[in-house]
């Protein structure tokens, strides 16, 4: 059992939560995409409830993959044999500033939300804003998992 975490699923160097975590950041856009269609079918409890829990799982996610990205010596491949590999490094500072960018519009988006649908304003007055902010959020959340998807590859394959 031991052998299979170590190993991975894809038989790359990369260990099996850091594969799950790829699969997850793979299908989150997808995931996003239902969530979406929830509220466009006026499904709105559901759609708080499932936005909560990506929210959360791509917390946690990305937590483990850069914990998987410490203990595997990920960051000595990011620095290069003489100290600077300047694609991976600077691709992963770029994947950095994205994933920050977009918690901190996901967690904004999902916040405004609950104070407005507890002051009533949504759905209502304040539906053409947060759809906005939704749409934005998710071409975040595509270039988020695919530069995740880059720097995986680059570390493990």
């Amino acid at each position: 059992m031991r052998d299979f975490l170590e190993k991975g699923l894809f038989g790359t160097e990369a260990t099996f939560y850091t594969d799950i975590s790829l699969i997850f950041m793979i299908c989150l856009p997808f995931l996003v995409i239902f969530a979406i269609q929830l509220a466009i079918k006026r499904h709105f409890v559901l759609h708080k409830v499932v936005q909560l829990i990506l929210l959360l799982t791509t917390m946690v996610m990305l937590g483990l993959f850069y914990y998987e990205i410490y203990l595997t010596h990920g960051l000595e491949k990011l620095l290069g044999e003489n100290g600077f590999s300047n694609f991976l490094l600077y691709f992963f500072i770029l994947h950095i500033i994205v994933i920050i960018v977009t918690m901190i519009l996901w967690k904004s988006t999902l916040l405004f939300a609950l104070g407005d649908s507890r002051r009533r304003a949504l759905p209502g007055l304040y539906s053409r804003t947060h759809k906005a902010s939704g749409w934005r959020l998710m071409g975040l959340i595509a270039l988020t998992s695919i530069t995740f998807f880059i720097l995986y590859w680059n570390l493990y394959v």
